[in-house]
């Protein structure tokens, strides 16, 4: 993670350190998570200096480029709206699979909720 934050540094995708360090982590647990089969991988990032878009909603090729790769999709916001996912739509519906948290933990179960593929 440390030599992908290093190298997006020198390429300038992001202006701030703070920013590649964020993108580059972005970046690395979602390949790891493609390569584990998971899908509709999915953030939401308020931070315009690392949204894949410019203000006026032109892609920034770099970064779309990089987002693209790592197989995530970027949110412009916390209500996983905008902009609109084609490939897979998010429902309160959607399949979950939960667990129990060990004894002593402070949380009760941990669910991952799964995207529902549209065809």
């Amino acid at each position: 993670m440390l030599d992908l934050a290093n190298e997006l540094a020198l390429e300038k995708v992001a202006q701030e350190p703070f920013d590649h360090a964020i993108l580059a982590g972005i970046l690395v647990s979602s390949s790891r998570l493609w390569k584990r089969g998971e899908r509709g991988i999915s953030f939401a990032e308020l931070d315009s200096d690392l949204q894949p878009w410019g203000s006026k909603g032109a892609p920034k090729d770099d970064l779309k480029k990089l987002y693209d790769d790592a197989h995530v999709w970027v949110y412009g916001d916390f209500t996983l709206q905008f902009p609109p996912r084609a490939d897979f739509e998010w429902s309160p519906l959607a399949p979950k699979s939960c667990t129990s948290a060990p004894p002593g933990s402070q949380s009760a179960t941990a669910c991952t909720v799964h995207a529902i593929r549209i065809q």
